[in-house]
């Protein structure tokens, strides 16, 4: 599980952990409510039925709710940066990843029956990854890059399972329409014929199959 995500679910939960007790008397706490979802998903993919069908392919980690009354609002963000430096014969080779997404979504709960609640709603996604390689020679900078990007809007069906007031499963079905691009660049600065270029666009639709499921926790 990402680190972002870890940091996420241990604040919330040290704040469950104080304050549950003062919430369980509150007359305002049925009307609102702040939850996280933390998504179960990279433990899913670890599971080769899984990685084979291409269920749970949400790349949402966390997402943070507020919620009045039966109206819920979310938000998920991760930033994750990485950067590698090796020497192969002395010559030095960077690479630097930058990969970064964010979801919003709207959800109603338009059904209760005992410890069963449904939702629905409407989400929007964006995730991009940015790769650049660096071989630095006496002559010339050599640069690869590679930029991976995913955007699209989804109609949102959740059903969730509610163990008590403060924890519950959900699963997360959407009808889920996306762009994805990517483009790959190599430049040779003191020869550019000898660079390259290829870059493809195209679409994708998913029909309420699962795409994330998450464990969540009220305060």
């Amino acid at each position: 599980m990402p680190s972002n995500c870890q940091k996420a679910f241990i604040l919330v939960l040290s704040c469950f952990l104080t304050n549950s007790a003062k919430g369980a008397n509150d007359s305002t706490s049925k009307k609102l409510g702040l939850h996280l979802l933390v998504s179960l998903n990279p433990i899913l993919q670890q599971a080769e039925p899984v990685q084979q069908s291409g269920l749970f392919y949400s790349g949402v980690y966390y997402e943070v709710q507020y919620g009045i009354k039966k109206h819920l609002g979310g938000v998920g963000y991760v930033r994750n940066y990485k950067s590698d430096n090796t020497y192969v014969n002395g010559i030095k080779k960077t690479k630097d990843r930058l990969h970064r997404r964010v979801n919003l979504s709207y959800t109603y709960n338009f059904y209760n029956h005992k410890k069963f609640q449904c939702y629905g709603g409407v989400s929007y996604y964006f995730q991009q990854s940015d790769t650049m390689n660096i071989l630095y020679t006496s002559l010339e900078n050599q640069t690869e890059r590679g930029l991976q990007t995913e955007h699209g809007a989804s109609l949102l069906f959740r059903g969730s399972y509610q163990f008590n007031r403060f924890f519950s499963v959900i699963l997360e079905m959407p009808l889920y329409r996306s762009q994805h691009s990517y483009s790959y660049d190599k430049v040779f600065p003191l020869t550019p014929s000898m660079g390259s270029h290829r870059e493809s666009n195209y679409p994708k639709t998913r029909y309420f199959i699962p795409a994330a499921l998450y464990f969540r926790i009220s305060i």
